[in-house]
């Protein structure tokens, strides 16, 4: 934690649905990148607001970062993001 501090994820893509919205982006962690689909649920709630936060999730291996120990974590982690969606 102390050489990585940070995680970061920057979008390539969004595709609507009714049901919610895939953001796709690149995900770092611990210095390795990975394309990541993150999923934001309830989208209409979104609709004709200009900047609304929002909760992001994904489930990634932490092994594809280089995570690894820790008997007690299992391999595949849910990742929430909090986020602020722009309407453009």
């Amino acid at each position: 934690a102390e050489k990585f501090p940070t995680m970061t994820f920057v979008s390539t893509k969004v595709a609507g649905g009714a049901d919610n919205l895939k953001v796709t982006g690149n995900l770092t962690m611990k210095g390795v990148t990975k394309e990541v689909t993150l999923i934001v649920a309830d989208p209409k709630s979104l609709q004709d607001v200009a900047k609304r936060e929002a909760l992001a999730t994904a489930t990634v291996n932490r092994q594809d970062f280089g995570v690894s120990g820790g008997a007690v974590v299992g391999d595949d982690v849910l990742i929430t993001i909090k986020t602020e969606l722009v309407k453009q």
